[in-house]
């Protein structure tokens, strides 16, 4: 999965393109949370909410997020889009969850980049399965 963001003299915006690939087989949700790189002084990481030596709840950051957590039902047979918009410039964390119809998460991911208006960042994630 390829996250993929570019900008104008407005907000950048980002668009996350999902197909049946990179998500389980029986995702119908996907989350999205973007956090600025420092959070309370910590610096954020992907091994705080992926992979076993994960210790962080990414829904205990809610108050730092930069914009409202971006959350869409999908099809994980057809490929989607989903726009993430209004991001402030400077270098951002994104989480990634995708979770099925009662809610449980099946696979995360997340990684950082640096945003920047009128310029395009490709963020690589990798999803995990948990």
């Amino acid at each position: 999965m390829v996250l993929a963001g570019c900008g104008s003299d407005e907000p950048a915006s980002l668009t996350l393109t999902l197909g049946p690939r990179v998500l389980p087989a029986d995702t119908v949700q996907v989350e999205v949370y973007v956090l600025p790189a420092v959070v309370l002084k910590k610096t954020i990481t992907c091994e705080l909410f992926v992979g076993p030596r994960a210790t962080e709840n990414i829904e205990d950051y809610t108050a730092s997020l930069v914009v409202p957590k971006q959350s869409e039902p999908l099809d994980p047979a057809v490929e989607s889009a989903i726009s993430v918009t209004g991001l402030p410039e400077g270098t951002l964390f994104f989480v990634i969850i995708a979770s099925n119809n009662i809610g449980n998460p099946l696979a995360k991911g997340c990684g950082s980049g640096l945003i920047e208006r009128g310029k395009k960042t490709i963020i690589p994630i990798l999803l995990e399965q948990v």
